[in-house]
């Protein structure tokens, strides 16, 4: 029935990625209830208030589409015949309804005529991108970046995965802190910094989805580091807007006197990954699925290169913010530490930031050909 009620949608590449991150998404947050859910289960009264509320969700799924007819055989088993009929019926009832809604939808699907959108009207019509990222090659750069954020799945779903991972960690520190464990409220606080950490590895591998349309940087005489700079301020304006919320959220959970420390640490660690990002993207690029192809396929994580210029990345970004963490940290105990913190963090991201956009920039300068070559897919 749903392949029939969908079978115009599902002709849409656009439909079926978007279905493919929301099944994604419905795997991660299976996850987190299993994890809020044992966290649960320990804070209670132990495993028998489990096992009775499990029960009680149980009996009242048994009377719905989803649990009817997988109760049957308990019935049977235990004699209980009222039950078996009435859970029988609403099987029946449900099969009956999925026919009829088959039925409908596949008469529809059949005798509708496609409809062709007008593709010309929506690409020629201007939109904020357009209006906004259209002053400079820079910002060029980074008005195109945005757009494949949301027409090229293979760059969503890296932008999705990245904000999966301090979501977990998130939720398994909450899970320990509610059952009692040693991580204390102030761990929430580190998925900030963490998801800063994170954006590198993604503006890393940036450059390797472009595959050959990367030939229009280098016939355009795009300078390395206007692609360096318009990559970050295109992949900036979706990450660091999301990096500074989660801040905030672990702040306001965990209390106001955390805000100075951590957010100079926010400041230094995603300043820092950027810089790193946007160097080791001009001098490693890693294997990608092609365009158009399914980014959940067989080769999309990138082989061992790509974990290992991840890992490369972070270690680097923290080394670089290495001092401005140190100050942050002291500014708990130290009036001097307290008033520094701020300055010395935006300090070391903005100089972080400016030698990995230079350094980049310089380097792509010198091997443009040999990158085209490296992005390039190669059946």
């Amino acid at each position: 029935m749903l392949t029939s009620a969908f079978s115009g949608a599902l002709g849409s590449r656009r439909f079926r990625d978007i279905t493919g991150l929301a099944v994604v998404g419905f795997a991660v947050g299976i996850t987190v209830v299993l994890q809020l859910a044992s966290s649960a289960i320990k804070t209670t009264n132990g495993p028998d208030a489990a096992i009775a509320a499990l029960d009680h969700a149980a009996t009242v799924l048994s009377w719905t589409p989803f649990g009817a007819a997988w109760v049957l055989p308990a019935d049977v088993a235990q004699g209980d015949m009222g039950a078996a009929l009435g859970h029988a019926a609403v099987a029946v009832v449900t099969l009956a309804a999925l026919v009829v809604g088959w039925w409908a939808a596949l008469r529809r699907a059949l005798t509708t005529p496609l409809d062709v959108p007008d593709i010309v009207g929506r690409v020629t019509r201007d939109s904020v991108v357009d209006r906004w990222f259209s002053g400079s090659r820079t910002t060029v750069i980074a008005g195109r970046l945005l757009r494949y954020y949301r027409r090229d799945p293979r760059r969503l779903l890296s932008v999705f995965s990245m904000m999966l991972a301090p979501v977990l960690v998130g939720v398994s520190v909450a899970g320990v802190t509610a059952a009692g464990g040693r991580a204390g409220g102030i761990s929430l606080l580190i998925v900030a910094p963490l998801l800063g950490m994170l954006l590198g590895p993604t503006l890393a591998f940036d450059i390797s989805y472009d595959d050959s349309a990367l030939w229009t940087h280098i016939t355009t005489s795009v300078r390395g580091w206007e692609d360096r700079l318009g990559r970050l301020l295109g992949f900036s304006t979706v990450a660091v807007p999301i990096v500074a919320l989660v801040l905030v959220i672990g702040v306001l959970a965990t209390g106001t006197e955390h805000l100075l420390p951590f957010a100079a640490a926010t400041v230094a660690v995603t300043g820092a990954a950027l810089g790193v990002g946007s160097h080791l993207g001009s001098i490693i690029q890693v294997p990608v699925p092609p365009p158009g192809s399914n980014p959940f396929g067989k080769g999309s994580g990138g082989g061992p290169l790509s974990i290992v210029v991840s890992l490369l990345t972070v270690v680097l970004a923290l080394l670089v913010s290495a001092p401005a963490l140190a100050v942050a940290a002291l500014s708990y105990n130290y009036a001097w530490a307290r008033f520094a913190a701020v300055p010395i963090a935006l300090v070391s991201a903005a100089g972080a930031i400016v030698w990995g956009v230079v350094m980049g920039g310089r380097r792509l300068d010198r091997h443009w050909p040999e990158v085209l070559r490296e992005v390039t897919y190669k059946n």
